[in-house]
């Protein structure tokens, strides 16, 4: 409250490692994510139960992947929970963007972030899911044209992996603008990385199976220790699902 013209004690947006208040800086609306004290230290104490860990995510997934989902789920978290990361990853994605104007990516205020803060505009928008009981037909397919650009635009050209797509993460603005919130869990490839999963992609969607089949591997699609796994199969499955729909 010493920092920011005034405050809103009272958040507008909570979640497991943090929550987000309304704010002023002069006569600026903007909003500050605040990480909860001393949740880096409980998320370590919770990840070390990893028996019971497995065995929920076991109810999910093979049992021959459980280690690198386990690894991953880690990760994640603990990406989550760094703060001057997540800074980084909103510059890096506003960056990317700069001059969408059917995407928008919060302008963050620097000088006003920490490890425990980040404090960024407040976008203007309302939740998706309430946008959708409002839109035409129209104005769906081009919100979804927009998500769907903005997740493998993201990957494909920048290397910047979008860890949690999820329609809470959105807002709508009023010319159809897709706003997305929050960057916790972003991903980053290196360039040898994003030309296999360009590779991958392009495999499926000329039915070429070679160039699929080398970029999964390189890619550690299949778990090394998994000897039963079709991969053809699994790559018509994918065609028959994603791609072929749509020629």
């Amino acid at each position: 409250e010493q920092i920011y013209s005034y405050w809103i004690r009272r958040p507008i947006a909570a979640a497991s490692i943090s929550q987000v208040h309304q704010a002023w800086l002069g006569d600026r609306k903007c909003v500050a994510k605040v990480r909860y004290p001393n949740v880096e230290s409980n998320i370590m104490t919770d990840l070390s139960n990893a028996p019971l860990i497995r065995n929920v995510l076991s109810a999910v997934f093979p049992s021959d992947v459980i280690d690198g989902v386990f690894e991953e789920f880690c990760e994640g978290m603990t990406r989550e929970t760094d703060f001057t990361r997540e800074l980084a990853s909103i510059q890096k994605f506003a960056h990317a963007f700069a001059g969408n104007d059917k995407l928008w990516v919060p302008e963050v205020q620097p000088d006003f972030c920490s490890e425990n803060v980040i404090t960024m505009e407040l976008l203007d928008g309302i939740p998706f899911y309430e946008f959708l009981t409002v839109a035409s037909l129209e104005e769906r397919n081009s919100i979804g044209k927009t998500i769907f650009d903005f997740y493998l635009r993201s990957t494909l050209q920048h290397g910047l992996v979008y860890g949690d797509p999820q329609p809470g993460n959105l807002l709508i603005g009023s010319g159809a603008e897709v706003m997305v919130c929050d960057y916790g869990d972003v991903g980053f490839l290196n360039p040898e990385e994003v030309d296999f999963y360009r590779s991958w992609i392009r495999g499926l969607v000329t039915d070429n199976y070679s160039e699929f089949e080398v970029a999964a591997k390189h890619l550690n699609y299949v778990a090394k220790n998994n000897t039963q796994f079709d991969l053809r199969q699994e790559f018509d499955a994918l065609r028959g699902a994603y791609i072929e729909p749509l020629l």
